[in-house]
């Protein structure tokens, strides 16, 4: 039984890069699906000896059921609709790295209550967080020299 828990073990990180799709461009990795199950979703800062620099348009669009996600910081940009309703999705940390935020990102993630953008976000581009009716604590880093309009931000922010 230990030998069999061993390998299963050994074999976690592959399992967990088999959730992902991706594609390569001059040594860098965008992921663009996500096949899991949902729940706390870790993105990988590496696939095949490359770095994942990019969450494509639409990843995790309409997956409900992702509750949290973690971003490594290799991360630069995070693209449209990236995590369009995600209505599970309650906090989000947004790593240095991240130079730019794409438009409606986490648009209709009704869940979302807390939202800490890194140092070096520049641009949070258009319909960002529209929706998102239960965001109390936005965070943004000194860096950000563009926000784009947003439709419906709670007033309390």
């Amino acid at each position: 039984m230990l030998p069999l828990l061993l390998l299963l073990l050994l074999a976690l990180p592959e399992a967990v890069q088999a959730q992902f799709t991706f594609t390569t461009n001059n040594g860098a990795i965008t992921i663009t699906g996500y096949t899991g199950p949902g729940g706390a979703v870790d993105i990988p800062g590496s696939t095949n000896d490359y770095p994942v620099t990019s969450i494509g348009n639409n990843v995790f669009a309409n997956r409900g059921n992702v509750s949290s996600v973690t971003i490594p910081n290799s991360i630069v940009t995070i693209r449209t609709n990236s995590f369009y309703g995600c209505s599970s999705l309650t906090s989000v940390t947004i790593p240095d790295s991240v130079i730019e935020v794409g438009d409606r990102a986490f648009c209709y993630c009704h869940s979302l209550t807390t939202v800490t953008i890194g140092a070096n976000v520049r641009n949070v581009r258009s319909h960002t967080f529209d929706s998102c009716e239960h965001l109390t604590s936005l965070a943004i880093g000194g860096s950000v020299r563009e926000i784009g309009p947003m439709r419906s931000i709670p007033a309390r922010l």
